[in-house]
């Protein structure tokens, strides 16, 4: 099971930049990251190499933080494959409560960071599914 951190910002110009300063400057690698706002605040979620590392080095920068366990799940690059992984959930009655994600660079693979209501039900609920496959905290890493 994996973790992801919540950060919560002001929406004014500089705010991501100075998250990624920090980072950066850290030596920490964002291997996913996604950005809402609600026109006055946003919040910014990343998924960084060292979870612990970056979680407390926002933290000690005065950040408004916040750790949250997710499932990471490669799925096929194809027309549908998010769908597909979608019904199993919801056939399951699992409630998908965020979801971004990405291709991976010159393969046929996606990756899809998911925040669900309850992590075990999913995690028994993907791991038969239709060429779905839930990785490992050092398999995220590596992305």
């Amino acid at each position: 099971m994996a973790e992801h951190i919540s950060i919560f910002v002001e929406n004014k110009i500089g705010k991501l930049e100075s998250i990624t300063r920090v980072l950066s400057s850290k030596n920490i690698n964002l291997r996913g990251l996604s950005v809402a706002s609600s026109r006055d605040f946003g919040i910014i979620k990343i998924l960084p190499d060292d979870v612990e590392k970056a979680y407390n080095v926002l933290a000690e920068e005065k950040f408004t933080v916040q750790k949250r366990k997710i499932l990471v799940v490669e799925i096929t690059d194809r027309v549908g494959s998010l769908h597909d992984c979608l019904m199993v959930l919801k056939d399951s009655g699992i409630n998908v409560e965020d979801c971004y994600g990405t291709v991976i660079n010159k393969t046929s693979r996606a990756v899809i960071i998911l925040e669900v209501e309850d992590i075990p039900s999913a995690q028994e609920a993907l791991k038969d599914g239709k060429g779905i496959r839930i990785l490992s905290e050092k398999e995220i890493a590596g992305l």
